[in-house]
């Protein structure tokens, strides 16, 4: 499938940055060799009802939004049991893998799979996202009448003040700039925030090390008041994060800073726009694609029910 940021989670450095920042006691990171890839997974402790018991998961499942992996497209049924010999092997309780597209050459393995074994499909967050075929405005033009409304509003508010857009890679100093922006928008909203998080702080920090990391910024009379951190590649572009300033909250700099940066992907053959796992209100407003997604679990050991697994499943937060 075209349409998503995949080339971060096929990213060796990537997931090595993802394991440095998210670090868990007892866990055992390995990857699984397949026929045509690896699978980097992970053995996590988890305590379930009554029962201890651990779970083989896909290593960057706390930090990307789609299990994807080299060879991904090419998986077979070999490869599914290679993956749950290794559950055996290592004495996992179940695998968990999350975030897979119902589209996917994985979940149609996994199908395939449950026809004769016990596997589990529970439901993830989708992700949303533009596709990039038309002209800009016509792409404006098959929004709702609301957006389109809010578009040129907007857009022409900030543009009177003299808005600049600008993309630029990031540095340390620009992504210093944006984690105080962030904070602030955090604060405003009551999320939480980079500068409080350790260890989202470090992994962001080695994105730039690992390359493909943009912001996009929007200024109003040389003062920063959004920006989105961007992961670029693949043809594609990530909203991975964003920050703005609270003070000029009443011009909507977030939103003006999104319709600029989807204006830019379609005038410089960029084919997708995503907004990553997620289907919050202002995602649904610039939306005109949808992944849905599903989590599949396959009991390994038959001592854990499955109801307990799903129930523990459905409540865990990735």
């Amino acid at each position: 499938m075209d349409e998503r940021i995949s080339c971060f989670y096929r990213n060796q450095e990537w997931l090595s940055a993802i394991e440095q920042s998210f670090p868990r006691d007892g866990n055992i990171n390995l990857g699984v060799e397949l026929k045509n890839g690896i699978l980097p997974m992970v053995l996590e402790h988890f305590d379930i009802e009554t029962r201890s018991t651990t779970a083989l998961r896909f290593s960057g499942v706390y930090m990307s939004d789609y299990l994807d992996f080299d060879g991904a497209e090419s998986i077979s049924a070999e490869d599914i049991a290679i993956i749950v010999n290794k559950a055996r092997e290592l004495g996992a309780g179940f695998i968990w893998l999350s975030n897979i597209p119902i589209d996917s050459a994985i979940h149609e393995r996994m199908e395939e799979y449950s026809k004769q074994h016990e596997v589990l499909f529970l439901k993830c967050l989708p992700t949303l996202g533009v596709r990039c075929e038309d002209t800009f405005d016509d792409y404006v033009a098959a929004l709702s009448k609301n957006t389109r409304r809010n578009i040129r509003r907007k857009s022409k508010a900030v543009d009177e003040l003299g808005a600049s857009f600008e993309i630029k890679r990031a540095t340390r100093d620009l992504l210093a700039s944006f984690i105080d922006l962030q904070d602030k928008r955090a604060k405003a909203k009551n999320l939480d925030s980079i500068a409080e998080n350790d260890e989202v702080d470090t992994f962001v920090k080695l994105l730039i090390e690992v390359g493909g990391i943009y912001i996009a910024d929007l200024s109003i009379r040389d003062e920063s008041v959004s920006k989105l951190l961007l992961l670029i590649g693949n043809g594609a572009i990530g909203i991975f994060m964003q920050g703005f300033d609270p003070k000029w909250s009443r011009f909507s700099p977030s939103f003006v800073n999104i319709t600029k940066l989807i204006r830019y992907a379609h005038e410089n053959g960029f084919s997708y726009i995503d907004f990553l796992r997620g289907d919050e209100e202002y995602k649904k407003q610039f939306a005109n694609f949808r992944i849905d997604m599903e989590k599949c679990i396959i009991i390994i050991d038959k001592n854990v029910m499955p109801v307990q697994i799903r129930r523990f499943v459905d409540h865990y937060e990735e």
